[in-house]
């Protein structure tokens, strides 16, 4: 069953792809429905969103959306010999202005403190989505299908150009930045 794991995984590829757009000029999904890492999972006439499914959707503003430069500060994330970047980002601005910065916090037990200072832009809003749970494991079923879903970001805040923000554990985020 697709996961909140794989849901993060998702994310992280993502934000590889949109650093490298250079390079990268399309990705997506090869099977999407009732398979391993779908998007979408069916049961005679019932239907579930996975996870994966609520990644794609956050990231999606990236489409089309020019690449801004940025630069992540951050801390590691250890288990057992192993360590990988606490927090993965990447960051874009779309034809009408508006920049996206989706997040991962890949550590599952703690919470990521971000201070994002955005630099040649004026910022007059500052939205969000997230995407989290409580396990690793957590995945939506035809019996609870909303179990993982994205919610509205509430722990965020604009202070002049100071995007304040605290990532849940084991999260998916996107950020919406209007500007003037």
């Amino acid at each position: 069953q697709n996961t909140m794991r794989d849901a993060l995984v998702a994310g992280l590829i993502l934000n590889i792809f949109n650093r490298h757009c250079d390079r990268i000029r399309m990705a997506n999904i090869a099977q999407t429905i009732n398979v391993l890492q779908a998007m979408i999972l069916t049961k005679g006439e019932r239907m579930l969103c996975t996870p994966t499914y609520h990644v794609f959707d956050l990231y999606q503003v990236h489409q089309d959306a020019v690449l801004l430069a940025s630069d992540l500060e951050t801390k590691e994330y250890v288990f057992e010999q192993d360590a990988i970047p606490m927090l993965s980002a990447s960051a874009s601005r779309n034809s009408e202005g508006v920049v996206h910065i989706t997040l991962c916090n890949a550590n599952p037990h703690q919470h990521a403190e971000l201070n994002c200072e955005l630099q040649e832009i004026t910022p007059t809003d500052v939205s969000g989505r997230v995407l989290s749970a409580d396990t690793m494991q957590a995945h939506n079923t035809f019996d609870s299908p909303n179990k993982v879903q994205t919610a509205s970001y509430a722990d965020i805040q604009l202070k002049g150009n100071i995007v304040e923000l605290t990532l849940p554990p084991m999260s998916v985020a996107c950020i919406t930045i209007e500007c003037a």
